[in-house]
């Protein structure tokens, strides 16, 4: 099975962000440089991802989701949303993208890692030729 390139979006980072992108290899995904995002800026990464985790603050969320829209066909791949619990009325601006999961934090990393698998086999499965 080959590699899955997975794309953080976050606007802010954290030691845990090291941390996710040290045991994601384990599980057969490469961990693109973490991006922060900028407003009015594409993602670096974006255009070779496969998978995107997205770890939205708020506070720019029309920004980023507008910059996910502007994204065309590329929005059609699996996106896991990334909520701080008292963050989930937020759930209603992106409900649109269809994402794949949505976490709220705190999380275990085995829900991230079966988020992630699921959203893979999903993707894989609806895009055969």
């Amino acid at each position: 099975m080959s590699t899955t390139q997975v794309l953080f979006l976050k606007d802010k980072f954290s030691a845990k962000d090291e941390l996710l992108s040290s045991i994601l290899p384990g599980f057969g995904f490469e961990v693109l440089p973490v991006h922060r995002y900028v407003s009015g800026e594409m993602p670096s990464g974006f255009s070779s991802a496969d998978l995107i985790i997205a770890d939205p603050d708020f506070t720019a969320s029309r920004e980023f989701i507008s910059m996910l829209r502007a994204s065309g066909n590329r929005s059609a791949l699996p996106i896991i949303f990334i909520f701080d619990n008292d963050r989930m009325k937020e759930l209603g601006a992106i409900h649109w993208l269809k994402p794949s999961s949505v976490l709220t934090k705190p999380f275990k990393i085995i829900d991230l890692i079966a988020s992630l698998e699921i959203a893979r086999l999903k993707y894989t499965v609806e895009n055969i030729d």
